[in-house]
């Protein structure tokens, strides 16, 4: 297994089966997606597959887990689109309120402090 970050010379523990897309996204939209595209897929055929299978060993456990900041603030968009889509098909005001918007930018700096982005 060759790790995609392996250049940054601090590889360690194996193959990761990391997701394709963030596990903790996939998880909101249920147990399957329905794709296409994939290496094991004939070229055209569309079928659903489960969240599970839609891995790879392209990183090491070590660069697989310093994302987990990423994961979750993906996690967290993702949620704030359904949110924001789900309130726009019942008809309800998009604005949002002073907490809600307090609360976006609190996760998303925590997010890059952690991930050492901020000083």
């Amino acid at each position: 297994m060759d790790c995609y970050a392996a250049p940054l010379g601090d590889c360690a523990g194996g193959g990761s089966g990391e997701h394709y897309i963030s596990r903790s996204v996939l998880e909101l939209v249920g147990t399957a997606v329905r794709g296409s595209g994939f290496p094991w897929q004939a070229q055209g055929t569309r079928q659903d597959i489960g969240i599970a299978s839609l891995s790879a060993n392209i990183l090491c456990r070590r660069h697989n887990q310093q994302l987990w900041h990423l994961d979750e603030t993906g996690k967290m968009f993702v949620r704030a689109l359904k949110t924001i889509h789900d309130n726009a098909a019942e008809g309800h005001d998009l604005r949002m309120n002073r907490s809600q918007s307090m609360e976006i930018a609190w996760n998303v700096g925590y997010s890059r402090y952690s991930a050492g982005s901020l000083p």
